[in-house]
């Protein structure tokens, strides 16, 4: 993956807020991967896969795309909303 980011969740990760989560995501355009730091499974951005991580409140996530023409910047101060 070309364009990675590392965001802390700061927030509870309730069926709710990986909702919210995904609805920040969803409109990236290319391949969108999530993956736990020091986990070496990549998942898509589904609901199933989101959940599968088992994140908890202060993980640490990457998320990675395909799609150089995404400012991740904007995408992490979005993320960090989520439960404000």
């Amino acid at each position: 993956m070309n364009n990675q980011i590392i965001i802390k969740i700061m927030f509870n990760p309730i069926v709710r807020n990986l909702y919210e989560l995904l609805n920040i995501l969803m409109p990236i355009k290319g391949n969108v991967y999530i993956q736990k730091v020091n986990d070496n499974r990549r998942v898509k951005n589904t609901i199933i896969g989101l959940s599968s991580l088992n994140l908890h409140l202060y993980d640490s996530i990457y998320i990675m795309t395909d799609n150089n023409n995404i400012n991740l910047q904007d995408i992490k101060i979005r993320i960090e909303m989520i439960g404000t």
